[in-house]
């Protein structure tokens, strides 16, 4: 389970500085809405990675048949479960240096992603 607050740019360190013991925070960005940050609050060690995993577990999906889309550093965790990371033309640098980069946000580059997952089913 996690929380979600959206928070202007520049209180994100201000609602990070007050999270009580045991929880962590992932910052998200939206290309549709500057200037703002989503904070993702969750129980320290939960991650989407740690999802990605458990989903694996669960639905006996073997993870190297398994692809993530992302588009902010708050996904690397994600990025880095799954076997076919991509990431959106407008993500950070820091991820386009590490992943794959696929199409805009806004020009439905996620459907390039999905055109590939089909090939790889």
């Amino acid at each position: 389970m996690r929380a979600q607050w959206v928070v202007d740019e520049v209180d994100y360190a201000k609602a990070k500085a007050i999270l009580p013991q045991g929880l962590e925070a992932n910052e998200a960005s939206s290309p549709a809405m500057h200037g703002v940050t989503f904070i993702s609050i969750t129980q320290q060690g939960i991650s989407k990675g740690s999802a990605v995993k458990d989903l694996c577990e669960y639905l006996k999906v073997d993870p190297k048949s398994t692809m993530g889309v992302g588009d902010s550093t708050g996904d690397e965790p994600m990025l880095k479960a799954v076997a076919h990371a991509r990431v959106m033309a407008n993500s950070p640098t820091i991820l386009k240096e590490c992943y794959i980069s696929i199409g805009d946000v806004a020009d439905c580059g996620v459907v390039e992603a999905l055109q590939e997952a089909l090939k790889l089913a």
